[in-house]
């Protein structure tokens, strides 16, 4: 009797071609699998938050105070996008500049910081000079701002007139919450919110107005707790 050829023998009651495409198809399948997970994978390590730095030219008078009446400007900047959806602050910085009309002009300033939970944070107020930096609010600076008019040379730490540098916020002259970490762990995406206040009109032609601001937010995913 002639035995089967090579290409009739079974492998497991399969026959030999047929076996390598059940090979093929399972490999295939294994490949989909590794693949799909793969992708499972990289999407869930798609990384939220970072940091927003956002400048606004604004170049627009601050009103004088008029009586009883503050004056004031309002300007804000919109943090947004996929990236900064369900953040929480972990921390802010905020740049602010002025233009002063006369050698006093910053004596009438005061600002605050909104976040968009409304969360508030002032920044300076009484200070001294004619215009106000390019200053820098930060928590984490070593510097304090100086209110003197005529700041002494040796104070040692300290940021005086023109105010161009980094310092923390004036919490001395506070008329609200203060520093700027009143804002950590809330909502990072949203309108925040500056506010420049003229408080007296009692000098005539005392007025300013704010060149610039500039917003840094660094934001992460929510705390996790047990």
């Amino acid at each position: 009797m002639t035995g089967p050829s090579r290409s009739e023998y079974c492998l497991g009651g399969m026959r030999t071609g047929e076996s390598r495409l059940a090979l093929i198809g399972i490999l295939l399948l294994a490949l989909i699998v590794a693949v799909s997970a793969g992708g499972a994978q990289a999407k869930k390590k798609g990384k939220s938050g970072g940091t927003a730095t956002v400048t606004k030219a604004v170049n627009a008078a601050i009103p004088d105070a008029v009586g009883n009446t503050r004056g004031l400007l309002v300007s804000t900047i919109d943090i947004g996008g996929k990236r900064f959806k369900r953040t929480r602050v972990r921390d802010v910085n905020v740049t602010v500049q002025t233009a002063g009309a006369i050698s006093t002009s910053a004596e009438d300033l005061q600002a605050r910081l909104t976040a968009p939970n409304g969360a508030t944070s002032w920044l300076f107020a009484a200070l001294s000079g004619q215009s106000i930096g390019p200053l820098t609010l930060d928590d984490q600076s070593p510097t304090f701002l100086n209110i003197d008019s005529v700041p002494q040379d040796n104070t040692p730490g300290s940021l005086a007139v023109p105010y161009a540098g980094t310092a923390q916020p004036d919490c001395l002259e506070a008329r609200g919450g203060c520093p700027l970490g009143v804002m950590n762990d809330t909502p990072a995406s949203g309108r925040w919110t500056l506010r420049i206040y003229d408080i007296s009109g009692a000098t005539p032609g005392r007025t300013s107005a704010l060149s610039f601001w500039q917003l840094r937010v660094v934001a992460g995913t929510p705390y996790r707790t047990k």
